[in-house]
């Protein structure tokens, strides 16, 4: 009797794995409910309210062994990110000083890549990141450097100049930073000129 190539043979896992996709996509409003209750808890996490992890980890390793994580998820989820961080950095760029607001920025980040590791899938970190870093630092670049940049010159404030390098670098914006010091130096040598002819 002819074998029959264990390659070809099914797991009962695979079945099942294949049945239950099948059912859920067929219940289009128990997909959105699921879809909704992570993201709330995602946004509920961001807020700093605390929320079970590890059940959110569970339902999004489900996704993905289901192959519906980046069909179904992702995008909803990376849609979600730039509502909240684009309403986040108009309200606090208005709110809070710049160096306030860099810190806060710099803040995030590290719990975008904090929650990467808890529960999100690995590939959606870069993702992830840009869209943090496209809402809420690259529409207030010019605002940061105008409302701060010699502020923190003058009270030499190094530790605040170098988190705005490293941030606005992050979206190819550091040559900002490196013009505003340029035109600090430069009209602090007007300054300096004018205040020797004056007492000439």
């Amino acid at each position: 009797m002819v074998g029959i190539p264990s390659s070809s043979i099914i797991s009962i896992w695979e079945i099942g794995m294949q049945y239950f996709r099948t059912r859920l996509e067929s219940r289009a409003d128990i997909q959105a409910a699921l879809i909704l209750g992570i993201l709330s808890a995602i946004e509920s996490d961001r807020m700093g309210q605390s929320i079970d992890e590890y059940a959110i980890k569970r339902l999004l390793r489900m996704l993905i062994s289901l192959g519906l994580y980046h069909t179904k998820f992702e995008e909803p989820f990376l849609i979600d990110t730039e509502r909240f961080f684009i309403k986040e950095g108009q309200v606090m760029i208005e709110s809070c000083d710049p160096a306030d607001f860099l810190i806060h920025t710099e803040r995030r980040i590290a719990e975008a890549i904090d929650m990467t590791n808890k529960y999100l899938d690995a590939s959606t970190k870069h993702s992830l990141l840009s869209r943090v870093e496209s809402c809420l630092i690259v529409p207030h670049v010019n605002q940061i450097v105008d409302k701060g940049f010699i502020p923190l010159i003058d009270a030499d404030r190094i530790a605040d100049l170098r988190r705005m390098y490293v941030l606005f670098d992050r979206v190819g914006s550091a040559d900002c930073v490196k013009i505003g010091w340029m035109d600090y130096m430069k009209k602090a040598g007007e300054d300096l000129m004018r205040e020797k002819e004056k007492n000439l």
